[in-house]
C-alpha cells in the first residue's frame, strides 16, 4: 500500500544550504533533502554522528506554498575595537583589539573577514515523504513531539506553526497536486493566493531538470551525493 507523510514548514526566516562555506553561506529556495533529513534526525534526538541511512532512504518532495524572498546577511569578523569589553577585562582600549586571523593562532589582523549569509524570508512549504510505512509513522511521531528543539536550516530559525504531520494513502505526486492550498500563519488578509505553485520532486536522470547535491550520506563527516529533481508548476489546488 502506498503511503505518504506530509507536513508543513512555516517560518519568517529559513536557510537551506547547498554548497556554502564559511565566508559564503548560500541557500536553496526551498528545503533541501539534507535539511529535511537533518531536521527529522534532530527531532528524533539523534546525534550528528549517528547513522542516517534509514532517513535518507525516504523520497522527499516539496510544494512551495509561498515563494520566499532572499536576503544577504552581511557580516564581518575581526578588526573591531570593543572598548567597553576591554575595560571590563582590565585592558587599555588605546591598544586596540583585533581578532585572530583565520588559521593563525594568536595572530592579529586589522582586515576583517567578510561573510555573506543568505536567508529566506516568508517562505512556506508542504513537504511530502514517501517511504516505508513504519518509518513514516516514527517520523510523524517525532515531528508531533520533537525530542529536541528543531530549527529550519540554522539555529535560531524556528517554525512559527506546528508541522501537522499526516499520513495519507496516496503517492507523494498525487498528494501534492490535490492537497488544498492553505495560507501561512502570517499571510495578509488582503493578499491574493498564488495562481500557481512550484513543485520540486525526485526524478529519474532522463526526466530531471536539475541536480541538487543534497542527498545526505553522512553528517559527521559531512558527505553528500547528487540527487536528480524535476521542477514543475501546477495550478493551485
Amino acid at each position: 500500500m502506498t503511503s505518504t507523510l506530509t507536513f508543513r514548514i512555516d517560518a519568517p526566516l529559513q536557510s537551506w544550504g547547498l554548497s556554502g562555506r564559511f565566508s559564503h553561506k548560500d541557500t536553496a529556495r526551498e528545503p533541501t533533502k539534507s535539511g529535511i533529513v537533518g531536521l527529522i534526525a534532530n527531532a528524533m534526538g539523534r546525534d550528528r554522528s549517528d547513522p542516517i541511512g534509514d532517513l535518507a532512504s525516504v523520497a522527499v518532495s516539496v510544494r512551495v506554498e509561498s515563494e520566499p524572498r532572499t536576503v544577504d546577511d552581511y557580516r564581518t569578523v575581526g578588526s573591531g575595537n570593543a572598548d567597553a569589553l576591554l575595560r571590563l577585562h582590565g585592558h587599555d582600549p588605546d591598544d586596540g583589539y583585533f581578532a585572530p586571523a583565520a588559521g593563525e593562532r594568536g595572530a592579529r589582523k586589522k582586515t576583517p573577514i567578510v561573510i555573506h549569509a543568505h536567508h529566506l524570508i516568508d517562505g512556506a512549504y508542504l513537504v511530502a515523504l514517501h517511504g516505508e510505512p513504519e518509518l513514516l509513522h516514527r517520523i510523524a511521531t517525532a515531528l508531533d513531539a520533537p525530542r529536541r528543539p528543531v530549527y529550519l536550516g540554522r539555529r535560531g530559525f524556528f517554525p512559527v506553526a506546528p508541522f501537522e504531520p499526516a499520513i495519507v494513502p496516496h503517492s507523494a505526486a498525487a498528494t501534492l497536486r490535490s492537497t488544498p492550498w492553505r495560507p501561512p500563519a502570517w499571510w495578509p488578509e488582503d493578499r491574493d493566493p498564488p495562481a500557481k505553485l512550484r513543485l520540486v520532486e525526485p526524478a529519474e536522470p532522463h526526466e530531471a531538470t536539475a541536480i541538487r547535491y543534497d542527498e545526505p550520506v553522512s553528517f559527521a563527516p559531512r558527505r553528500f551525493a547528487p540527487r536528480f529533481v524535476k521542477l514543475t508548476w501546477i495550478e493551485r489546488p
